[in-house]
């Protein structure tokens, strides 16, 4: 059976493989995909690198943008959601409290 590896880290390795025409067509669909938590800043960092050794700074295609805009997204939910899990445990210290 052949080893499968998770999607960030394929689409990492395609990054960095990718030639002038694999980025572009890379382009639209990481800006669509659901980059996993904690990847984000390493996608832009090969989509950066990738660029730079093709040459291709000029027009980035919209990518690190995107991802950036991404990560806050998702560190945005992470914040509200810790926040609710807080106003929780301090509701039931209350409760607990009151007996």
């Amino acid at each position: 059976m052949a080893r499968t590896v998770p999607y960030h880290e394929w689409l990492l390795n395609a990054i960095r493989n990718a030639s002038w025409v694999g980025l572009h067509e890379l382009a639209p669909m990481v800006k669509k995909i659901t980059i996993p938590k904690g990847h984000h800043d390493e996608t832009i960092d090969a989509w950066r690198e990738r660029m730079e050794r093709l040459g291709l700074m000029k027009d980035d295609l919209g990518v690190p943008a995107a991802l950036r805009e991404q990560k806050a997204e998702a560190e945005t939910e992470d914040q509200k959601e810790s926040a609710g899990i807080s106003a929780e445990i301090e509701a039931y210290a209350y409760r607990l409290a009151d007996g």
